[in-house]
């Protein structure tokens, strides 16, 4: 999608406000279908483009044409001498929208609503496999998330972790 597709779905958006909770959800999900970010060569516009996409997903949740999806990760405990990526992602707060993005289909983002959800928003027709750890107050922890079709997945046990990617975090 360029620029001037992504503002001319977000002013469409609000005209599903009174549709059947059917129409919203057939709506929302053509939206995931065909919704991608930037290809990485286009750097400069992938920056213009991140509030606009972030704007459109939080949309789609608001009017309810998009629920975020709870769905099973495979945890496991690991020990603390594991060597686990440098990376950090979050710690503590941070701003609401996208914060890493793993492909042009798939990003982590933190909505900005009440509870400041962390998900986990995979568009097109991307299928895989999310791999990342987190570490809190209970110890460190791999955490694995596979998935087979688009939606937004909530990953809010994350809110009080710190949050580590593996090089390799999407397996397609």
């Amino acid at each position: 999608m360029n620029y001037y597709e992504l503002e001319s779905l977000s002013s469409n958006i609000s005209k599903s406000k009174n549709w059947s909770p059917h129409r919203k959800n057939m709506y929302g999900q053509k939206i995931l279908h065909s919704f991608h970010l930037p290809k990485a060569h286009h750097r400069s516009s992938r920056i213009r483009f991140i509030p606009l996409v972030t704007q459109v997903i939080e949309q789609l949740i608001y009017l309810e044409n998009l629920t975020v999806q709870k769905t099973e990760i495979i945890s496991k405990t690991v020990a603390f001498q594991t060597r686990i990526p440098q990376k950090l992602l979050i710690k503590g707060k941070e701003n609401a929208g996208i914060f890493h993005i793993l492909h042009e289909n798939c990003w982590l983002e933190r909505l900005d609503n009440d509870y400041q959800n962390i998900v986990l928003v995979v568009t097109g027709q991307l299928a895989g496999e999310f791999s990342f750890f987190s570490q809190d107050a209970d110890g460190l922890k791999l955490h694995r998330l596979n998935f087979n079709n688009v939606g937004i997945f909530d990953l809010s046990f994350l809110q009080n972790a710190s949050l580590y990617l593996p090089t390799l975090a999407l397996k397609l």
